[in-house]
């Protein structure tokens, strides 16, 4: 699947995602009508593999931003209690 249409797959499964039944209904109509193309599973595949790489990594960075935030609490209090 080609780059613009990998654009046009990851529109149109934002659009079957919609809330708006209109933007549903068009969202639905353009994948029905691509799997009979070819590339188009592959094209699906990429698109949600791509999705949860980004959602896991930024997860992760949230995590480690926590950790920090926790760590230095941790040491700040530890100090204090030195004093």
């Amino acid at each position: 699947m080609a780059a613009s249409s990998q654009l046009e797959l990851v529109q149109a499964l934002q659009l079957a995602c919609s809330q708006n039944p209109d933007e549903l209904k068009l969202g639905e109509k353009r994948l029905e009508s691509w799997k009979t193309e070819g590339g188009y599973y592959s094209g699906l595949a990429v698109s949600i593999r791509e999705a949860l790489t980004t959602a896991v990594g930024a997860m992760m960075i949230r995590t480690v931003c926590i950790l920090i935030c926790v760590t230095r609490l941790f040491l700040e209090t530890r100090l204090l209690m030195l004093w």
